[in-house]
């Protein structure tokens, strides 16, 4: 049997609050809301959002449910490759910037 994961992260790239609120229907709906929180993103354009489920779903569900929330496309096909570790947000962005010399 397939383990089960009861944690769920999803990374929104806008400042929409009713985006914001059809995410957290969604997440509250398929029960990954026993500890919900979110906050603004750490670039100040989106939200972050967390929540974790006593039930859970595979792999596979969870990654279509963040696709239906509206995660970013990229985390969620990166995500899906195996041995991925996956719902990984940062809560800082940086930006390093390499000098490249001839």
């Amino acid at each position: 049997m397939e383990e089960k994961i009861k944690m769920i992260t999803i990374d929104l790239d806008w400042l929409d609050e009713s985006e914001l609120s059809h995410s957290l229907k969604l997440i509250e709906k398929f029960e990954f809301d026993k500890d919900m929180f979110f906050n603004v993103s750490p670039g100040g354009n989106g939200f972050h959002i967390t929540g974790y489920s006593d039930i859970g779903m595979t792999k596979r569900q969870v990654l279509c449910l963040r696709q239906m929330c509206g995660d970013d496309w990229r985390r969620v096909k990166l995500d899906s490759l195996p041995g991925r570790q996956t719902d990984v947000l940062f809560s800082r962005k940086e930006i390093e910037i390499m000098e490249m010399k001839k």
